[in-house]
């Protein structure tokens, strides 16, 4: 009697091949044993496996055809790869599916069998993304990047730095440190060969961060704006809300007293009764005094409202200010007109924290977020200077340089802008901005009719750089941070395999509006399906273990 061991993808084709050939050539079991060169017991047995298998013979019959084997491995590998890389699912759940769904009839569900699954599916993905990069790289064109770093915490320290207009993932490690030396370190390990350059870094203030833009790779170092507006809604907004919540209690208060007054008046009137100490006169005095503080009242509650969302409109409305171009007219906006605008904002900001009274940490908040101002101000100056070098590195006519300078480049700005927006409104209002800045393909073809191929080719690939050069936010890769503490959180660890997997995956999986991927982006072409190289090099799919008491019986 045999003992319990696995069902093998082998004795599977096996049996598969004995079935075939029974069919179209009468061949019998024995004969097809001796052929095959395996015991004919040992055949029979795996042929009785195969009927006792717990599902519908229909079923039975196409998942153990050669069609079905494909389909069911596709669909389990889709599934464990939907579980347990996309989400932060267990294996368990896993498991759970397989049992679920009936397949653990086929397939081997326990949580070794999954685990080992899991694993070999994670080295895939981590071998795959290796040699994407390597292929890719060895076509991509030369390119200039803003990237975006920052930190997180595992608890270990997690260093990630993403290319700032793709999206792409360059470097998603763990480190000993977060210094200047670790970051150049690290990050000259992700690059490789890439030829890459890197001319700008968008993070927060963190000196390390700033020391290594500007010192250890030569870089322009760009403040993040989402940063400068958290510390003035910190420092500001509980202050704000609380002169609402007193103004609101005042109106409340204010109301509750008239109302008691016009209850006793209507008392006194229901009894018909007088007194030489109060009369309906003085009653009602006092009924209109309390009318003039509710009025009052509700005068300081919307004054509050007003101061607090005049406070908001401020704040907010430094990201209207920082922008190279005006976003309506396409205007190029110099450092200078920027920085007076900022000001402005911060005047408002300044006047409504003294009229509230606020405390010293939250003008604390208030400067920390000012000291930025000059940086996001030098930035508008890199951005136009840059902008015109490279312009002007493709030895243009001199109508056609003006041509892209004050309006190719301007409209496509604005589009990208638009891409971004929060709110519908406000992306079908910039589209339309967009739409009458932009010039119309037969302007460009008349302006580039004089340019070769290869000279239009560069044109539009520097236009479209340059259009991409402002950056002012490093919120995506704040939102990639927070993906991790996911995963890490439902799997309370992230070893350097998973996080491996993770960063390929977005690079190379994970896909926008538009169906492209962060790799096609950033490399211009079109990398290789992910998941049909998994169902290529994964192995075949385990068969569950036989049961001696089924065999028996």
């Amino acid at each position: 009697m045999p003992t319990l061991e696995s069902y093998t993808p082998e004795e599977r084709c096996s049996v598969i091949d004995f079935e075939e050939a029974k069919a179209k050539l009468g061949v019998s079991q024995r004969s097809f044993a001796v052929m095959s060169d395996i015991p004919q017991s040992t055949f029979q047995q795996w042929i009785q496996y195969k009927r006792m298998i717990n599902a519908p013979p229909e079923v039975v019959a196409f998942l153990e055809s050669p069609a079905g084997l494909l389909f069911l491995s596709q669909i389990v590998l889709a599934a464990l790869f939907v579980i347990t890389q996309l989400v932060p699912g267990s294996i368990r759940m896993c498991c759970t599916f397989l049992n679920l769904s009936g397949l653990a009839e086929f397939v081997a569900a326990s949580y070794g069998s999954v685990q080992q699954l899991v694993s070999e599916m994670e080295e895939q993905i981590v071998l795959f993304g290796h040699r994407e990069l390597e292929r890719l790289g060895r076509q991509m064109k030369p390119k200039r990047v803003t990237i975006l770093e920052d930190e997180t915490f595992h608890p270990q320290i997690c260093l990630v730095a993403m290319e700032a207009a793709s999206g792409f993932i360059f470097l998603e490690a763990y480190a000993d440190a977060r210094d200047s030396i670790t970051w150049k370190k690290k990050l000259k390990e992700a690059l490789g060969d890439l030829p890459i350059e890197i001319v700008q870094v968008t993070s927060d203030e963190a000196k390390a961060l700033i020391k290594h833009a500007e010192k250890e790779i030569g870089a322009h170092h760009s403040p993040d704006l989402f940063h400068v507006v958290h510390e003035l809604f910190k420092g500001t907004s509980l202050a704000m809300a609380r002169e609402v919540k007193a103004a609101r209690s005042a109106v409340e208060e204010a109301k509750t007293v008239k109302t008691r007054l016009e209850e006793s008046k209507q008392m006194y009137l229901d009894r018909g009764s007088s007194s030489p100490y109060c009369s309906l006169d003085r009653m009602q005095k006092n009924i209109d005094d309390a009318q003039a503080d509710v009025e009052v009242a509700e005068k300081a509650l919307a004054e509050a409202e007003k101061d607090k969302e005049e406070m908001a409109d401020a704040i907010r409305g430094l990201s209207d200010c920082h922008h190279p171009f005006n976003l309506e007219t396409g205007d190029a906006r110099s450092a200078q007109t920027v920085a007076t605008d900022i000001d402005k904002k911060f005047e408002t900001i300044d006047r409504l924290a003294e009229k509230v009274g606020l405390s010293e940490s939250g003008l604390e908040h208030i400067d920390k977020a000012r000291r930025v101002v000059p940086l996001m101000v030098a930035t508008i100056t890199f951005f136009h200077e840059t902008v015109r070098t490279w312009i002007e590195q493709l030895c243009l006519s001199e109508s056609l340089q003006s041509f892209v300078l004050r309006r190719w480049i301007p409209a496509r700005y604005v589009e990208l802008v638009a891409e971004r927006a929060s709110d519908a409104q406000t992306r079908r209002r910039l589209h339309q901005w967009a739409a009458k800045l932009m010039p119309s393909p037969q302007e460009i073809g008349h302006l580039l009719s004089s340019l070769c191929d290869n000279d239009r080719v560069m044109l539009f690939y520097a236009v479209e750089q340059c259009a991409q050069l402002f950056q002012r936010s490093s919120s995506a890769v704040e939102g990639r941070n927070g993906h991790l503490s996911l995963f890490h959180h439902g799997h309370h660890r992230l070893p350097k395999r998973k996080l491996e997997a993770r960063t390929v995956i977005h690079n190379f999986m994970k896909v926008r509006p538009d169906e492209t991927t962060a790799a096609e982006r950033l490399f211009g072409l079109e990398p290789q399906d992910l998941f049909s190289c998994l169902l290529e090099h994964m192995s075949e799919l385990k068969r569950p273990v036989k049961r001696t008491e089924k065999l028996a019986s």
